[in-house]
């Protein structure tokens, strides 16, 4: 009896029947992770029920990628200062902010969102 393939095997075995990337592809591709190296982007997106829902993804120096999210709900915390930093949020809108650490501190960059004023004109974005 023998036993059919399943799940990683298949994927496996699909995926060293794929032809390798060209020169081309893979000079882009290591010019698109150098790009990266080094940036935090935070997304944060607000459900119907006034949810926050923040995902995070750090490009790490070495060329690895840290991510994780996590929800903020009204009353939390960290809630105000999530709104004060992606603007005035709406259901199902999002904005993400694209920071770099430059001389150990995360500077935000003008890549991301175009970044909402705060509502206190003496306060600082991060």
């Amino acid at each position: 009896m023998t036993q059919d393939k399943h799940g990683m095997d298949k994927f496996l075995d699909w995926a060293a029947k794929q032809p390798d990337s060209s020169d081309e592809e893979k000079a882009a591709n290591e010019a698109a992770r150098k790009a990266m190296e080094g940036k935090w982007l935070e997304t944060v997106t607000m459900n119907e029920d006034g949810r926050l829902m923040i995902v995070s993804t750090q490009y790490l120096i070495s060329g690895g990628v840290a991510d994780g999210s996590s929800e903020s709900r009204p009353g939390d915390s960290d809630y105000d200062e999530l709104l004060r930093q992606h603007g005035l949020l709406t259901p199902g809108k999002a904005h993400t902010l694209v920071r770099k650490k430059v001389d150990g501190n995360w500077i935000l960059l003008p890549e991301s969102d175009e970044v909402i004023q705060p509502i206190d004109p003496n306060s600082q974005c991060p």
